[in-house]
């Protein structure tokens, strides 16, 4: 028998101003996470590696990315892909979690915000938090300061169960998502689960083509093992 997880999601809004950096090239590849390679980062490189704290951690190995936070909401941490244009292109993205702990994922900034959330104050993005059985959906934008959540509406089926591999499916011409998600993952991907259809564009989220578009993964604790896009 399945066991659900608990899903949310949540839009963030960010009231600080960054200068328009040129966006970095989408790209396709895949990695197990034992290592990051060219196409992927820490969004807190002071979490990353042997530094002598636990706080915003994030270790590399064969079992894949794990985190550990154990200084609390604020040492939250994320990896992000490099590539921060993905939304000017189409691109299915999917990462598998181990069902332990709190996850959060999304698209546009990849930064650790206030309350270590994705992107509060900070930046552009949509994202889902998962924990336990509750799922919830939050978006970040520009256009004032906090989070709100992203009235993404319910999933078709609860998430969770064993690994559970969460996909991202994005559609540039409508700037458009939509996540699924397999529980118990074993082969090749089946939705178990899928979200409404959500606009980036009616809810103000990167609407300016500077604003970074990058994929992104992490949380409190978990591991994470192979993430492809």
């Amino acid at each position: 028998m399945k066991t659900p997880l608990s899903l949310k999601l949540v839009f963030a809004v960010a009231s600080l101003t960054f200068s328009n950096a040129a966006l970095s090239a989408a790209t396709s590849f895949s990695s197990n996470l034992s290592s990051l390679g060219a196409n992927l980062e820490v969004a807190d490189a002071d979490g990353f590696g042997s530094n002598g704290t636990t706080s915003n951690e994030v270790t590399l190995s064969s079992s894949g990315a794990t985190f550990s936070a154990a200084g609390g909401n604020e040492a939250r941490n994320y990896i992000r892909t490099t590539g921060t244009d993905y939304g000017t292109v189409d691109f299915t993205a999917e990462v598998t979690w181990n069902g332990s702990g709190t996850l959060f994922l999304g698209f546009g900034g990849g930064n650790v915000g206030t309350y270590g959330c994705p992107d509060w104050d900070v930046a552009d993005s949509l994202w889902l938090e998962l924990n336990g059985t509750a799922v919830g959906a939050f978006q970040t934008t520009v256009q004032g300061s906090g989070r709100t959540n992203a009235n993404i509406g319910a999933f078709s089926a609860p998430i969770g169960g064993g690994l559970t591999t969460i996909r991202w499916q994005y559609t540039a011409a409508t700037k458009s998502i939509q996540f699924f998600a397999d529980n118990n993952r074993s082969g090749a991907f089946v939705a178990d689960a899928s979200s409404p259809i959500f606009s980036l564009t009616s809810n103000l989220i990167l609407t300016d083509p500077s604003d970074r578009a990058s994929i992104f993964f992490g949380g409190q604790s978990g591991t994470f093992t192979d993430f492809a896009v």
